[in-house]
Parts: structure tokens; C-alpha cells; sequence
């Protein structure tokens, strides 16, 4: 299992396809360009993250070729989150730093506004979480988000992250200074079954 964690590009070049209950995690392609536009038009969707919201399509078959060609190069990108029932892009979840040295990731989500407050996007890091402590080895994740993102918070907070500090000013996003919340999980720490948390 660790030595998956020491071949990092392959593992990229190849994201295997995660499951829960209700999504499917899997690497995206340029045909959800479309699915992605659909949330990714959303200005609420955007207000706290370190990218825009997509203004036309162009900008969301962007967004998707850049990842496309992440995979290609074994660089450290995101999967893709489906939506079983509508089969259907809603979202991204997954590592957006990785230190196979280190044994330790970064994690970052976003998530259609319409499925906001089902507990998909913690059922999503879920299993992101699963696989970097038990398949890929990981000591450690980590995530940050703005103070003011308090939904990212709470989903942060569900999935037993532990808040380790506040950098006043840290991040300039969208024409001003924001406060950063940064938090981390170990692997000691037991997974909790995250049925019922609501985001």
C-alpha cells in the first residue's frame, strides 16, 4: 500500500474510481465541461475560493482541460464528483498538494449550490480521506478555507479535522485581504462514520 504513496505520478495518471452511497468519484473528462459550468456559474459557488466564477462555457472547458492534461503529466489534481442519481458532475473532491516524502496531503472540495446541505460534500472527503490513510499511506491531510466560508467549516469539522490556527490577511481573493483558517487530521485519529451529518 505504501508504495503507491512513492509513485506519486502514476497514481495521478490513473486515479482510481471512489465510491459511497450516493457519488461516484471519479477523474474527469472534457464532456462534463457542461456539468461543470452548471455549478460553476454560481457566484455563491466561487465567493470563497481562490478561483473565479465561470462567466460561459469556455471558461468551465478550461477548467476541465487543465485537469485533463494534470493527469496526463501525473500532476496532483482533483476528481471529479458524480452524482449517481443524475449521473451528473457536481462538484470536485481530492488532493490539491501531495507530499509522498512527507506523507502528507492537502485537500480541497467545491460543490453544486443546490445539493448544499446533504452531507455529500462530507461523503465525498470521506472517501478521500479513507484513501489517503489506508490505501496511499498518508500521516497527515490538511485544508484551509476562509473564516468566512463557515459551510467548509462545519464539513471540515464533520469529517475530524482539528483547527490548528488563523493566518490574519493570509490569502488576497477577489479584490481584498482574508483570514485563513488552516486545520489537519492524523491517521491516528479513528474515522467516524459520517451518516446523517448534514453540511
Amino acid at each position: 500500500m505504501a508504495q503507491v504513496a512513492l509513485d506519486e505520478r502514476s497514481f495521478f495518471r490513473s486515479l482510481p474510481l471512489l465510491e459511497t452511497e450516493r457519488l461516484r468519484l471519479r477523474p474527469l473528462k472534457l464532456d462534463d465541461a457542461m456539468d461543470v459550468f452548471a455549478y460553476a456559474q454560481d457566484p455563491l459557488v466561487s465567493q470563497h475560493v481562490l478561483w473565479h466564477q465561470h462567466h460561459q462555457l469556455s471558461d468551465s472547458i478550461t477548467f476541465v482541460k487543465t485537469i485533463v492534461r494534470k493527469y496526463e503529466n501525473g500532476e496532483v489534481a482533483e476528481w471529479g464528483i458524480e452524482l449517481k442519481s443524475e449521473r451528473a458532475i457536481i462538484g470536485t473532491c481530492g488532493f490539491v498538494h501531495y507530499s509522498a516524502e512527507h506523507r502528507k496531503a492537502e485537500v480541497g472540495y467545491a460543490l453544486a449550490r443546490r445539493l448544499w446541505g446533504n452531507g455529500m460534500a462530507t461523503e465525498a472527503l470521506e472517501a478521500v480521506i479513507r484513501l489517503g490513510f489506508d490505501e496511499l499511506n498518508l500521516n497527515r491531510l490538511e485544508a484551509r478555507c476562509t473564516l468566512e466560508n463557515t459551510s467548509s467549516m462545519r464539513v471540515l469539522d464533520r469529517a475530524g479535522f482539528v483547527r490548528e490556527g488563523l493566518m490574519p490577511a493570509q490569502l488576497w481573493i477577489k479584490g481584498s485581504f482574508h483570514d485563513v483558517v488552516y486545520y489537519g487530521r492524523l491517521k491516528q485519529s479513528a474515522l467516524r462514520s459520517m451518516a446523517g451529518y448534514l453540511v
